[in-house]
């Protein structure tokens, strides 16, 4: 799920309208109050949603990077090991 990042503010704003409403008892009926709590949890939910999406897709990257950096770095010191195994039986 990608929303904009415009989508995602109007998702918040909503959601902060839709408790201001909730919470003015003198000028929301309790037939509305329950529709602006329904509108107000979908919009928190696509939010958490996104914030979840984004998180997962920093972490992925970042433990990506740790193991390709952790491959790269196991061939080198096998390289070197073989090279300087090589070179010590060569001398010998």
């Amino acid at each position: 799920m990608a929303f904009l990042d415009e989508e995602i503010e109007w998702f918040k704003k909503t959601a902060d309208e839709m408790a201001q409403r909730i919470e003015d008892h003198e000028k929301t009926s309790e037939q509305a109050a329950v529709i602006f709590s329904g509108i107000g949890r979908l919009c928190t939910r696509a939010v958490a949603a996104h914030a979840a999406a984004e998180a997962k897709k920093a972490m992925r990257s970042s433990q990506a990077t740790k193991f390709q950096t952790a491959r790269q770095t196991r061939r080198e010191r096998k390289k070197q090991k073989s090279n300087g195994t090589a070179h010590a039986t060569s001398t010998v």
